[in-house]
């Protein structure tokens, strides 16, 4: 019967430290549910704030990025507008030559023929 007793007891004990354990259990469940929420929640506002940093980020660089196009082109167009410039230069300065090239070639034949025509050894038959 003591024993009885005693083995009530300490089953009485067990019991009441099983259930102390389990509400502790329930208790480090919902503390750990909380504390994972408030992560999660941090966590997503901290993911919105960096969402909208990229979206100003990304809408500086395609502004610098157009900046950056409009330069360019417009250095190409001036390079062109060099380039069509020195075209038109060299080929003025080329006909320029070669109209003097055919004054110089007109009278080196004159010249050539006059030559010809004095020559003492030339004979011209009528």
């Amino acid at each position: 019967m003591f024993e009885a007793k005693i083995v009530s007891k300490v089953s009485g004990m067990v019991r009441d430290s099983e259930s102390r354990i389990l509400e502790k259990v329930d208790h480090i469940d919902q503390n750990n549910e909380l504390r994972i929420n408030s992560q999660n929640s941090k966590f997503i506002g901290d993911l919105k704030d960096l969402k909208t940093v990229a979206k100003e980020k990304h809408v500086i660089f395609v502004q610098d990025v157009k900046k950056v196009r409009e330069d360019v082109n417009l250095q190409i167009r001036e390079l062109r507008e060099d380039m069509q410039k020195e075209l038109a230069s060299v080929q003025q300065d080329f006909a320029s030559l070669g109209q003097k090239i055919d004054i110089i070639c007109d009278a080196v034949t004159k010249l050539l023929g006059f030559t010809i025509l004095q020559h003492p050894m030339v004979h011209i038959q009528p």
